[in-house]
């Protein structure tokens, strides 16, 4: 199946949030086994307790192959997107990829800011030159992939 240029650069930021998400579970697991990380005014006391820690373990172990597989795959995502923007011939197009959907961390970087930093209104940035962006970075896709 064909992945379009647009949803190819939607899913790098999608990809950097998820990856986001694994490296916040790895620390919270790393926290609840520091001893004194388990708070007992909120988490359930047993009388008799059982050892979670190889669960734990386990679990964060799953979680650091995990960030790897997806680190991985991110990275060769943006490796890819870098060398297709980089083949668009406007400069203000390839700015405006790489501000959206490459420069941000997890997420996409916000219409309004892509429009401040490039100078120009949210519609015009937005309405206008995206278009236009997607447009040429799909001719140079199809070249790449054809």
């Amino acid at each position: 199946m064909r992945v379009d240029v647009l949803e190819f650069l939607k899913e790098i930021p999608s990809k950097k949030a998820q990856l986001e998400a694994i490296r916040r579970s790895q620390e919270e697991i790393r926290l609840a086994l520091i001893p004194g990380g388990i708070r007992y005014d909120i988490d359930k006391v047993q009388t008799s307790p059982r050892d979670r820690m190889p669960e734990m373990m386990a679990r964060l172990n799953e979680l650091q192959i995990k960030e790897e597989g997806c680190k991985a795959a991110l990275l060769s995502d943006i490796d890819k997107a870098i060398h297709l923007i980089n083949c668009v011939p406007t400069a203000e197009y390839r700015l405006l990829l790489r501000l959206r959907y490459i420069n941000s961390w997890p997420r996409a970087m916000t219409w309004e800011k892509v429009a401040d930093q490039m100078g120009y209104s949210v519609d015009h940035v937005k309405g206008y030159m995206h278009g236009r962006a997607v447009m040429e970075a799909r001719e140079v896709w199809e070249t790449l992939e054809g």
